[in-house]
Order: structure tokens, then C-alpha cells, then sequence
């Protein structure tokens, strides 16, 4: 019998949208050479038959800048990720946008590149609120405030939990009964906001190019830090 090992399944988002792919759009290449995953509805991709070891898969679709994920081959546990593609040269807006040079810069003020930053803006339409006394750490549900417009936002998504030095992203799976994917790394009070956040890397400048819908003031945190910049 002949077994076929499951290695990942990666779920593409639009960025900018928030919503699957055609399934037609995004290619993929594993340590550079084309890779054609299987593929399921709803804008995910199965990648099976990976040989053991770590494997690097670059995401790339018309209209986005590329993306990098490290899989490792020959894990009895299967990797469930989630990625969205951001907009770049050729992406089609539907009104006007805005454009922004974020500046990452270490405690000298020196570039900061290859750094991971989630960045979410402050905009109130999809604005989520802590609706119980306290959301504890290690806690994978609790109940949430949230606006009707939030049942256009396709989940699951992840959120920066704005809350200065416990601020933390999780990967929210249900809004009803808010369930998330993994455990709180903190304690959070009713009324923290969480906003949809997106993951970029610092370039070798250490600035990252990001695009908005509009205006807003954003909330910026960099992993591996206490609290948001």
C-alpha cells in the first residue's frame, strides 16, 4: 500500500480583501522548483509527499509580492497555516488607497531588517471588543463584541489584541462564540480591542511597504518585543 504523507495545509488569503483566492492564482515553488499542491475549496492547499527535512515554499500570484513559508517534511503532525498575499506592482484596486513606508529601526535607531511585524489598522468597522470580565492566559474561547460589517471578514484571521505590553496576535476561528486557535499568552480586560492584522518582514533597509483602504492610525507590534511601536 502506498501512503501519502500530509506535510501542510496552507489557507491563501487576498491581503488587502480578506478574501480566498481563485485557486487558479497562486502558484507555488518548494526549494525553488514548481510544486503543484492539491486543492481544496475556500482557498486552501494541501502540500503532501515533502521529504523529511526543512523545505522553503515561496507563494507567488499576479498582482502580489511573494511570500515565503519554512515547512519541515516528515512531522507525524500536519502544519495548518494561514497566509495572505500582499498587494504589489499590478494588483487592481477598486478606489483609492493608501500607501506607507513603515521604518523598522533597533534601540540605536539602526535599519532593522528580517524582522517579522504584524501591523493592523485601527479601523472601527472591523473593530472586535473583549466582552467578559477578563479573557484569561491560556484561555481558546471567550465572547466578543463585534459590528455587523464583521460577518464580511472571512475567518479564520488573525487579530492583534491591542493591550500595550500584553498585546499579543491570535488566530481567530469563530466570531459567535469566539473560539482561538491557540492559547492567550496574557490576561486581557473587557474592552481591549483586536483588529485584522497582517505579518510582513522588514526588508534590508528595514522598511516595510504596506497598503490601507484608508487614513487610519495603525497599531504596529514587533515580535520578539514587549509592546507595539
Amino acid at each position: 500500500m502506498i501512503r501519502i504523507h500530509t506535510n501542510a495545509v496552507v489557507r491563501v488569503l487576498d491581503g488587502f480583501t480578506g478574501l480566498a483566492l481563485a485557486p487558479s492564482a497562486v502558484r507555488f515553488r518548494v526549494d525553488g522548483s514548481p510544486f503543484t499542491p492539491v486543492v481544496k475549496p475556500g482557498g486552501y492547499y494541501v502540500l503532501t509527499g515533502l521529504p523529511v527535512g526543512e523545505h522553503e515554499v515561496v507563494l507567488q500570484a499576479n498582482g502580489f509580492g511573494p511570500e515565503r513559508l519554512t515547512i519541515v517534511g516528515g512531522m507525524r503532525e500536519m502544519a495548518d497555516l494561514l497566509v495572505t498575499l500582499k498587494p504589489g506592482e499590478g494588483y487592481r484596486f477598486q478606489s483609492s488607497v493608501t500607501w506607507m513606508t513603515i521604518h523598522i529601526r533597533t534601540a540605536k535607531k539602526e535599519p532593522a531588517p528580517g524582522k517579522r511585524v504584524w501591523i493592523a489598522a485601527k479601523n472601527p468597522i472591523y473593530e472586535l471588543r473583549i466582552a467578559q470580565a477578563t479573557l484569561a492566559k491560556g484561555a481558546t474561547t471567550g465572547r466578543l463584541f463585534y459590528p455587523p460589517s464583521m460577518r464580511a471578514v472571512s475567518l479564520p484571521r488573525h487579530f492583534l489584541v491591542v493591550d500595550g505590553e500584553r498585546s499579543e496576535v491570535v488566530l481567530l476561528n469563530e466570531l459567535d462564540e469566539a473560539q482561538f486557535a491557540d492559547g492567550l499568552v496574557n490576561d486581557h480586560k473587557r474592552g481591549r480591542c483586536l483588529y485584522p492584522a497582517q505579518v510582513y518582514t522588514s526588508n534590508e533597509d528595514g522598511d516595510i511597504r504596506a497598503v490601507f483602504q484608508n487614513p487610519l492610525p495603525l497599531e504596529i507590534l514587533v515580535e520578539g518585543e514587549k509592546k507595539p511601536v
